[in-house]
């Protein structure tokens, strides 16, 4: 049983020591995200690759933005909820999937 203690105690510090890395933006693409989202709030930037992804909720809408390292957006998601849809989208939609 102290094993398994032991065990899951070390596996749960090293995922949290993962979790807490913080992220190395460059300075001219936070400048450039501040300036396309001035009203951004929960942001959290994730590094890939070739990409880094920022994850935020503006106006109300959560967001996902993919940005180059030079700061060209390649990806740009939003996630609507029904009251945030424009009127003619909503009604679109419940014609072709009525309840």
């Amino acid at each position: 049983m102290k094993r398994l203690f032991v065990l899951l105690s070390s596996l749960l510090f090293a995922l949290n020591s993962f979790a807490n890395d913080p992220v190395k933006i460059d300075d001219h693409l936070l400048k450039t995200f501040a300036v396309q989202f001035p009203h951004a709030q929960e942001v959290v930037w994730k590094e890939l690759n070739e990409a880094y992804i920022v994850s935020f909720i503006e106006d109300g809408i959560r967001l996902k933005v993919a940005y180059l390292r030079n700061g060209e957006i390649t990806h740009f998601l939003r996630y609507y909820l029904e009251e945030n849809m424009p009127l003619d989208i909503r009604l679109n939609i419940k014609k072709k999937y009525p309840e």
